[in-house]
């Protein structure tokens, strides 16, 4: 697991392009991940702290494919996430201490739920509806994080 802590309009890497040196390499800016699949990248916003998680990302009109939001709990367990004021379609992947995805769920817009799984998850990562399935991105699939700093 890659880590290091970091805004939407920075580069991302391809997901098949080896890294350089750390020194030349570039870094998802401060608030920023990029989290990496086998076949691309998203960069995300991240919440680490419970006012961002709650925050989320409600009273957005729009996610710009191939960004999304993660975020980060102390400690694995079960989640649940609520779609109260977001107005966007979004998939959840949750992912777990060993870095792979062990559940991904479809969430509807200003649906309250609860959205809920068993997955001890240590991250959860909201991207636009269907970007999971474009992508050829399951459950078992392994997740590289990022984070900038």
């Amino acid at each position: 697991m890659l880590v290091a802590l970091a805004g939407l309009a920075c580069d991302r890497p391809p997901a098949s392009e080896p890294a350089e040196s750390a020194a030349a390499a570039p870094r998802p800016r401060a608030g920023q991940a990029w989290v990496i699949f086998p076949s691309d990248t998203v960069v995300a916003e991240v919440a680490a702290d419970p006012a961002a998680r709650y925050r989320g990302l409600r009273f957005r009109q729009s996610l710009p494919d191939g960004t999304g939001m993660v975020f980060l709990f102390d400690e694995p367990g079960p989640r649940e996430f609520t779609m109260a004021d977001t107005y966007v379609p979004l998939d959840i992947a949750f992912i777990g201490a060993d870095m792979t995805i062990g559940e991904i769920l479809p969430m509807t817009p200003l649906e309250e739920g609860p959205y809920r799984t068993d997955v001890e998850a240590l991250m959860a990562l909201e991207v636009p509806q269907g970007w999971y399935a474009a992508h050829g991105i399951e459950v078992g699939t392994p997740v590289e994080i990022e984070l900038g700093s």
